[in-house]
């Protein structure tokens, strides 16, 4: 009797925040969300061992397949853009595959659903969706590369470079921009692809230009003058032994940072912007340096690095995990607080993946979601699992084997967590999860005293009863989130649970009405 009262007292906590409910276990592949214009909300996975994409609705339930009738015994296969409006204005859906068949050639194609081949040819497809804009294609052409108009896919213009960048400025619009590295150069174009600007872009001439760059007009300062931030390395096969950045304006270099690599403007709704770079690029220990804007100077440097967040509640912060702990800071980079880490012993963490004061509570603390996984002797992953945590600790779930969850915030649409599973420490990931926050603080939940469970601890038979209405689905979940079993009919009086492990238990009651009451179930034989 002791250990169910305790058990009862730890509940508490369970039900006062929300859980994450196991919708749909995806068996084929990994899923990816997505809110197609004018057909809603659908997710879609790759089928690689048959060649197919398939498609799935917001219920979970099959929606399409599209066959993509590759070349016998193609590797490689890629699922680029997936869209309803990007490449024609019909209302099926397009995608853009690419694959190496069994002479190692390579084949791009843009496919409409019913197989149609719209594009087909033997390059990368990069489809272009920069905000604000109409969507473009460009395609690699030897050492150039080729803009195509969507839709209707029309050759507007061949660039002399395979590094082409498409920015929407802020006073200026559409531009097209690549770095020239004879010529130590910025190149910049018009929409119309005629030329705008050539800017000098200093780097020694044993160096290439990176991959990173930002292009901007206002966010670096407000003077009249376009500022670029770009990266340059020095390659020697097959390692990168030096990378650098700088940011210039038109007339001058602002700043040179040595030993770094990819950098980005740290944007958030209602507070200034920061200048973020990783250091120590070429080396396995790295940090994060913070700049603040427009006079780029540094103000903090966090090594292994740094996460900024505005928290419903509590505002600005930054984090990490640092050791065994989640630390978080203010705005200023003071300490704000430490949260340890209730780690599974054997387990070493991995990272935080998630974190909100009000996604999962209704109160000023922090709630977090950390990923961990166990090795062997010969330093081979095992296993993994991840944690729903509060900030005092209690681990409200634990998902095992879940490689990743991720959070999937769509305009629109409910949020939902996607986790990724690696069952045994095993690559590729094969499966995956889809889950709903589901709270009883929702305003279609029963009230609490109109809901009856009983017995309640259960050994054979649990009664069932929501005051003046039917109960048409009681179903049954493990402390994970994993549904396990339940009952759907016209008018549930109880569920048979003689055949469940003993244990702790949430039952999930809807009446006919719609309405909604969760109920922890203890079963006890």
């Amino acid at each position: 009797m002791k250990k169910i009262t305790l058990i009862v007292l730890l509940l508490f906590g369970f039900l006062a925040n929300a859980q994450l409910i196991e919708e749909h276990l995806y068996e084929e592949g990994v899923v990816t969300r997505v809110n197609f214009p004018g057909i809603g909300e659908k997710y879609y996975l790759i089928d690689s061992n048959n060649g197919r994409v398939k498609f799935f609705n917001a219920d979970h339930s099959d929606w399409m397949t599209i066959e993509l009738n590759l070349a016998p015994g193609f590797q490689y296969l890629q699922i680029g853009n997936v869209s309803s409006d990007v490449f024609n204005s019909d209302s099926q859906i397009e995608i853009t595959v690419e694959y190496l068949t069994a002479d190692f050639t390579y084949v791009s194609q843009v496919l409409a659903a019913d197989g149609t081949v719209l594009y087909s040819g033997n390059f990368t497809i990069n489809v272009d969706q920069t905000d604000g804009l109409a969507p473009k294609m460009f395609m690699p052409y030897g050492d150039s590369e080729q803009v195509y108009s969507l839709p209707g896919f029309n050759l507007e213009h061949t660039y002399p470079s395979k590094q082409l960048h498409r920015i929407n400025l802020e006073n200026s619009g559409e531009k097209y921009v690549y770095f020239d590295n004879n010529t130590s150069t910025a190149n910049l174009f018009n929409a119309d692809h005629t030329p705008w600007k050539t800017i000098n872009c200093p780097k020694p001439d044993n160096f290439e230009y990176g991959t990173y760059y930002l292009v901007s007009e206002t966010k670096f300062n407000a003077d009249p003058q376009l500022e670029i931030a770009y990266s340059y390395l020095l390659y020697e096969a097959p390692v990168v032994v030096e990378q650098n950045s700088r940011v210039v304006n038109e007339s001058s270099t602002l700043i040179t940072i040595p030993n770094s690599g990819s950098f980005w403007f740290s944007m958030l709704q209602g507070y200034e912007t920061k200048f973020e770079v990783l250091n120590n690029f070429t080396s396995s220990t790295y940090s994060t340096t913070i700049y603040s804007l427009p006079d780029l100077t540094p103000e903090i440097t966090f090594t292994p690095g740094i996460q900024r967040v505005a928290l419903a509640l509590s505002g600005e912060k930054y984090f990490r995990m640092n050791g065994n702990f989640l630390t978080i800071y203010n705005s200023d980079y003071s300490f704000w607080k430490d949260i340890a880490l209730p780690i599974t012993e054997g387990f070493s963490p991995t990272g935080i993946t998630f974190i909100s004061e009000t996604t999962f509570n209704n109160s000023p603390q922090v709630d977090f979601i950390f990923g961990s996984k166990k090795f062997i002797d010969n330093g081979a992953v095992i296993a993994y699992e991840s944690k729903l945590v509060t900030e005092g600790g209690t681990v409200l779930q634990t998902f095992p084997d879940l490689y990743y969850l991720k959070f999937s915030h769509i305009e629109g649409l409910e949020d939902k967590f996607i986790g990724e599973i690696s069952e045994s420490g095993i690559f590729p990931i094969s499966r995956s999860s889809v889950y709903s926050i589901q709270s009883q603080l929702a305003t279609d939940f029963i009230n609490a005293d109109e809901c009856s469970v009983y017995p309640n601890p259960a050994s054979s038979f649990v009664n069932l009863e929501i005051k003046g209405n039917a109960i048409t689905d009681a179903s049954i979940f493990d402390l994970s989130g994993k549904s396990i079993g339940g009952v759907k009919a016209a008018n549930i009086k109880g569920v048979d649970v003689s055949a469940y492990l003993s244990g702790v238990y949430f039952i999930h009651l809807t009446d006919a009405d719609g309405n909604k009451s969760v109920k922890k179930l203890i079963i006890s034989h």
